[in-house]
């Protein structure tokens, strides 16, 4: 890791603090290089995923709003084009729907990628030369 900041210095403080809580500093260059998919402590199995999830919902979809917005685009818009949700063929009602009530077919599939999507941003956010 070239570069650290301290969990205070990030924009979702709260957040980044609560990764750390379960994956360890020099495995956030890997899920930089390789993505939240490839198996990291606590964010591996569904169990501790959406436990993530509804634990920091709050953060997590305010961190998705403030970046939606800087790329111009609605949040539910954006959710539904990560692209491990690709498969899924998601539209933003659709994820609405999973995020604010947990229903529908894919709530699992869209509330494990937000607490992917927060671990990966986090691991950006403290490894910028990456």
């Amino acid at each position: 890791m070239k570069t650290q900041i301290k969990a205070s210095d990030t924009r979702f403080p709260s957040l980044t603090r609560a990764v750390l809580r379960r994956v360890d500093l020099e495995s956030l260059e890997d899920v930089c290089n390789h993505g939240a998919s490839g198996g990291f402590s606590g964010f591996t199995y569904y169990a501790d995923t959406l436990a993530f999830f509804k634990a920091h919902k709050a953060d997590i979809l305010a961190l998705a709003h403030s970046q939606a917005e800087d790329f111009g685009q609605g949040m539910l818009e954006m959710i539904a084009g990560f692209n491990c949700l690709k498969g899924d063929n998601l539209n933003p009602d659709d994820v609405a729907q999973a995020i604010y009530a947990g229903k529908g077919d894919n709530a699992t599939n869209v509330r494990n990628a937000l607490a992917w999507y927060a671990l990966e941003e986090v691991a950006r956010e403290l490894n910028p030369d990456l």
